[in-house]
């Protein structure tokens, strides 16, 4: 049973980010696009996304910066948050999964491995879910998507 999503996609590439969304939107979910830090925070403010899909390599804020800020408790805490960038090594994978990022996908994105992250995870859900034990880090709520430990970089 496919279920639509509030997804915000935010890259500063124009062709990209008009790209994702249109597949998105052809699967059948809501999205909205910005283009760098500071229009995502303002984005993810009044859309009030389940998802957000981020570019790290923004400008006015980067990737991670946004997403430690998406990630505080009058914000968007429990969001799916995805890196989605050309960035894939492990130093740039660490420092997404300090940030609050829940996966790192490689550019060019898998658009079925992108569609099986989008249908494990319940439309417009803001319910805590259980705390994420993650050998990675400390203790932290995940996504309603995510079930506890299953922190995945991709």
């Amino acid at each position: 049973m496919h279920q639509t999503r509030r997804i915000l996609v935010v890259d500063p590439c124009p062709d990209t980010s008009a790209s994702t969304a249109w597949l998105l939107r052809w699967w059948g979910h809501r999205v909205q696009v910005a283009r760098d830090g500071p229009a995502a925070l303002e984005a993810a403010r009044s859309y009030r996304p389940d998802v957000v899909l981020m570019e790290i390599a923004l400008s006015g804020l980067d990737g991670c910066t946004v997403a430690q800020r998406l990630r505080q408790p009058d914000q968007l805490p429990q969001a799916l948050l995805i890196a989605v960038t050309g960035y894939g090594g492990e130093g740039h994978r660490s420092r997404s999964r300090a940030a609050g990022f829940d996966y790192h996908l490689l550019k060019p994105v898998d658009p079925a491995r992108l569609r099986t992250l989008l249908e494990g995870c319940p439309a417009s859900s803001r319910e805590a879910p259980a705390p994420d034990q993650s050998a990675d880090g400390p203790a932290r709520p995940g996504p309603p998507c995510r079930s506890p430990g299953t922190a995945v970089l991709c």
